[in-house]
């Protein structure tokens, strides 16, 4: 059995008997309760094996990878009493977490635009045909020359995708090993970044509600700012986003787009046929497609208060981000896609209308 299955069987049954040990209590990304909740000394008890993924020891003395804790039995998008932000569904949720979702009902190969292809998730991917081949190790846009850290820099990955460490997205990419990587992000929830994203600066409710997450987005025309949200993404993705060839021309009017525009405010888009600036309507800010807002750095803070994010950011104060139009899990739509682009029909979106792409762009669906 793959390890993250087995890792989910262990914790779904853990829901089911109430284990205490497998659900640590989370405030935000910060643990309380016993060490042992997450941590063993010795990998040993009583004769038993105290690691659940398998039986070898972990690093940073661990019991359980990221899958082990980050699953669900499906009732609930947040795990259990502990409200511990799931990844992994059998099946959608109505207003799915802002990260979106893996389902482990459905992770075959053909399912695989639809999510990112993470190693601990889904196995080893079975697009790759032979050992050593990394055809599909390589993120698509994949430019080494925008980080160094992930990947080592190289132009060709040697691993599968993982949830954290050199080859993720969470945590410190200079460290290989995953624990390592977050290491200290569990313990104190700013000390890493926004979401143990490193350096990676937003804001979060203390319940994980939909819609009150703040991420951080600037302005490229400033400058390669590495605290954004789209910066998080083109580590990976460089050649589909950035502050150069993103437009035929400079940033002005003069230049037409040649590739969808992120950490760009809404208000400075010069297309007048589009209301961008009253994206969100009366609520200035719309769950379907989230926005960035400047000023937040690269660090992560915390809100004991719901109200304090209500319409942030103002309309029209918005920054466009990767994640306004993609899930950085995964989701029901090819391509990770917030909603199906194949309903994004210009002048006849139909029951479409208003939702999506016309979010931004409210004078193209009718």
């Amino acid at each position: 059995m793959k390890k993250s299955l087995y890792a989910r069987s262990i914790l779904t049954a853990a829901l089911v008997a109430g284990v205490a040990w497998a659900i640590p209590s989370v405030t935000m990304a910060k643990v309380t309760g016993q060490c042992a909740n997450c941590h063993t000394m010795h990998n040993s008890q009583n004769g038993a094996v105290m690691v659940s993924t398998g039986t070898e020891p972990m690093g940073t003395l661990l019991r359980n990878n990221c899958v082990g804790c980050h699953a669900t039995d499906g009732t609930d998008k947040l795990v259990g009493a502990s409200k511990i932000p799931a990844v992994i569904r059998p099946a959608m949720a109505t207003v799915p977490l802002p990260g979106g979702y893996f389902d482990n009902n459905n992770t075959a190969t053909t399912d695989f635009p639809r999510f990112h292809n993470v190693l601990d998730v889904v196995g080893v991917d079975t697009n790759i045909t032979a050992a050593g081949d990394s055809a599909h190790f390589t993120p698509p846009g994949w430019d080494e020359s925008v980080v160094t850290d992930i990947s080592n820099g190289a132009a060709n990955w040697n691993s599968q995708l993982r949830c954290a460490g050199t080859y993720g997205c969470h945590g410190d990419h200079s460290k290989d090993d995953q624990g390592a990587a977050i290491s200290g992000g569990h313990h104190n929830g700013t000390a890493v970044g926004f979401r143990l994203l490193k350096g990676i600066g937003g804001a979060e409710s203390t319940d994980y509600t939909i819609g009150k997450n703040v991420y951080s987005g600037e302005s490229m025309t400033s400058g390669n700012v590495t605290t954004t949200m789209s910066y998080l993404c083109s580590e990976c993705h460089g050649d589909f986003h950035g502050g150069t060839d993103v437009r035929s021309g400079n940033f002005d009017a003069t230049g037409a787009w040649i590739r969808h525009p992120t950490d760009f405010q809404l208000s400075a888009a010069y297309n007048t046929n589009d209301a961008y600036s009253t994206y969100g309507g009366a609520s200035a800010y719309n769950i379907e497609v989230p926005v960035g807002k400047t000023g937040l750095g690269g660090t992560a803070t915390v809100s004991t208060s719901a109200s304090d994010f209500a319409d942030w950011p103002a309309a029209g104060a918005g920054y466009v981000m990767c994640i306004s139009c993609h899930y950085a899990h995964g989701g029901d739509n090819p391509d990770l896609l917030r909603w199906s682009y194949a309903k994004m029909i210009a002048g006849n979106a139909g029951a479409a209308a208003d939702t999506g792409c016309f979010r931004c762009h409210t004078a193209k669906d009718s």
